[in-house]
């Protein structure tokens, strides 16, 4: 008679990678708060769009909808235990996000998946990723001003993108014509989880 088989270490180890890497993002962002020149990392969404799509590219559907759900929750975990001393609002700030991780992270790990492979939906999701991430910075861009940190992420994290997605030179053209209003829907969605958060924990 067989006995169930644990999962094996080919499907465990990738997962624990996805978890460590997220609380790694989480920590390096809560240490950005007590840095006056990182502080303005600690308040963008941006890295932890990146954790989406380093994690997701590549990946079948499935594996890339948990990989970026799992990270993202990792990332606010550590984030929020990171920050100081546990509060009551700070527990209902963790969670709020925990729900918008398990919420939105299978999601871009779909958006994000075929990134790196051949087709328009490769297109699609670098382009997308790429108009979250500079929408991410023109919005805290408006809060901090002109602030070298945030140009120097920017650049990073685009460079990051592009090297993932490997595009030819066409395809690189239609990213860069899609990336233009992509910014501009992605400006609207990375304000959103903020006022969602103040409209729920403080009524404003």
């Amino acid at each position: 008679m067989e006995t169930a088989l644990a999962p094996p270490a080919s499907t465990i180890r990738p997962l624990l990678g996805v978890g460590c890497a997220g609380l790694l993002s989480g920590v390096l962002g809560a240490l950005a708060r007590d840095d006056e020149t990182l502080r303005p990392l600690a308040h963008l969404i941006g890295p932890w769009i990146l954790l989406a799509v380093v994690v997701s590219a590549g990946q079948r559907p499935e594996r890339a909808a948990v990989r970026s759900a799992l990270g993202l929750v990792a990332a606010v975990v550590a984030f929020y235990a990171g920050t100081g001393q546990p509060s009551s609002l700070r527990a209902g700030q963790m969670a709020l996000w925990c729900v918008l991780a398990l919420l939105g992270g299978p999601v871009l790990g779909l958006l994000f998946h075929r990134i790196g492979r051949h087709g328009p939906s490769a297109v699609v999701g670098t382009a997308s990723a790429l108009g979250l991430l500079i929408g991410d910075v023109l919005n805290e861009l408006d809060r901090f001003g002109s602030v070298v940190t945030l140009y120097l992420f920017a650049l990073l994290s685009i460079g990051t993108v592009l090297a993932l997605s490997r595009p030819t030179w066409r395809r690189f053209l239609v990213v860069l014509v899609l990336t233009l209003p992509a910014s501009a829907i992605g400006l609207a969605l990375v304000a959103a989880p903020d006022d969602l958060e103040k409209l729920l924990l403080t009524g404003f």
